[in-house]
């Protein structure tokens, strides 16, 4: 797996977010109203949010590490293999989803700002705020966890490597 690049998740920011602008403009102009943002949105992407920095929190001392001086630190009840594995699958995971959902509602509450007049107008800005924050919440603490389970590398495996490497 390739680490994930933190350009590539604003270029899917930027992608999700004009399609979330032409949606809100697409169903305002259609119906002259408001797009509707279901509260149950923001609370599940905030939810989700809170619930991946708890697992990072917990996995953070159970992952090898360097300090800033180099010196390597072993934890004393590493986290299994296969569960640093999937930890790092998900934090990929959830990394890519929270740009692009939260791209798309950040592309909504742009598209509803000229509605902000209305009280639903309103309520849409304020659920697709919160949606947006919590999704670009889980984006962040997923690049954090992925960088967290990345091994650190060993000098002595660098020359090991090299004949690995085409």
């Amino acid at each position: 797996m390739r680490p994930t690049r933190v350009r590539m998740l604003l270029i899917l920011v930027v992608v999700t977010a004009a399609l979330g602008w032409a949606l809100a403009q697409v169903v305002t102009a259609l119906t002259g109203r408001a797009l509707p943002v279901p509260w149950l949105a923001s609370v599940t992407l905030l939810s989700l949010a809170v619930a991946l920095l708890i697992w990072t929190l917990l996995c953070r001392p159970r992952l090898p590490r360097r300090t800033k001086l180099g010196e390597r630190i072993r934890p004393t009840n590493p986290l299994p293999p296969l569960v640093a594995a999937r930890t790092a699958a998900l934090a990929m995971a959830a990394s890519r989803v929270g740009s692009i959902v939260g791209g798309l509602y950040l592309g909504i509450l742009i598209g509803e700002m000229p509605n902000a007049s209305t009280a639903a107008g309103r309520s849409a800005l304020l659920l697709a705020g919160l949606a947006a924050a919590g999704a670009l919440a889980m984006a962040v603490v997923g690049v954090w966890l992925e960088a967290m389970c990345r091994l650190p590398q060993d000098p002595r495996d660098d020359a090991q490597d090299t004949r690995l490497r085409p």
